[in-house]
């Protein structure tokens, strides 16, 4: 169940991206980027508070296992070595930079700029993105555990993102619901 578990937890990130791209926006425009600045701040600062006080280590009760140093060093080294761990990962980090650099960094400009959309039409067509990955995280989680066929899913995830986000890039003039359909399953595929 880890991957599902790990699918959750990417959903509720993609809550707060999503949360984050309207609301964020919509914020420093009426207040201004220092406040919001300030006030993101302070709520972190909060959180890490709250986190250190009520958040313990193990349970009372509860058995800890304490590994010995070289156990750990040669558990570490086993994942270190993996051949599939390096190309999961290698896999997963392009598909969150691609993700990431389209939807946090450029895309609102780009979709204003290349298929005249407005700023607001932009932002929702953005979020998009960061709901696909909310939907697709864990629909591929419970994939991967049922079948374990985890670097097929995640291959076959990563090409068809790979030709969403193309269509996005290439294809000129499409309509705004093209778009938005297109960056959900770009958001799904590269849940994968």
């Amino acid at each position: 169940y880890f991957s599902s578990f790990i699918g959750i937890v990417t959903t509720l990130a993609m809550f707060g991206a999503i949360a984050g791209e309207v609301g964020i926006t919509f914020l420093a425009r009426e207040i201004g980027w220092k406040t919001v600045l300030y006030a993101t701040a302070t709520a972190g600062l909060v959180l890490t508070g709250l986190i250190f006080l009520l958040v313990k280590d193990s349970p009372a009760g509860i058995n800890k296992k304490i590994m010995s140093r070289p156990d750990f060093w040669r558990d570490v080294n086993k994942v270190l070595t993996s051949p599939q761990i390096w190309l999961i990962g290698l896999v997963g980090s392009l598909l969150y930079l691609s993700l990431s650099v389209f939807a946090e960094v450029w895309g609102q400009t780009y979709l204003r700029v290349v298929h005249n959309l407005s700023p607001v039409d932009a932002a929702k067509a953005i979020s998009m993105v960061f709901f696909g990955w909310a939907l697709g995280a864990p629909l591929a989680g419970a994939v991967a555990d049922r079948t374990g066929k985890r670097i097929m899913l995640l291959v076959s995830g990563a090409v068809l993102a790979a030709i969403c986000i193309s269509a996005v890039l290439y294809i000129p003039s499409m309509s705004i619901t093209n778009i938005k359909i297109l960056l959900l399953f770009y958001g799904i595929f590269s849940g994968a």
